[in-house]
């Protein structure tokens, strides 16, 4: 299962993926340049990020001032975890 989320003006891109004993993708972008298009940011080297582990983690968004990006998962008690962006 993978998730992102865009920053309103597109500043920023998060993509978080399927974990695995194998493998773990999660990965913050930042464009260099706005008015670039915006499939050119990621031809930058992304940010890793560390985040919590979720067992059905299914959403991220971004704070209206752009320092925290959250995850929640699914299920009515799934908790919201914050994270501030690197």
């Amino acid at each position: 299962k993978t998730r992102n989320s865009l920053y309103p003006d597109i500043e920023f891109c998060v993509v978080l993926c399927c974990r695995s004993v194998l493998s773990l993708f999660d990965f913050l972008w930042k464009r260099s340049d706005p008015s670039s298009p915006l499939h050119e940011i990621f031809s930058d080297e992304p940010t890793n990020l560390t985040v919590r582990s979720e067992p059905q983690g299914e959403s991220i968004a971004f704070s209206p001032d752009g320092d925290f990006f959250f995850t929640v998962s699914e299920g009515s008690q799934a908790p919201i975890y914050r994270f501030e962006i690197p």
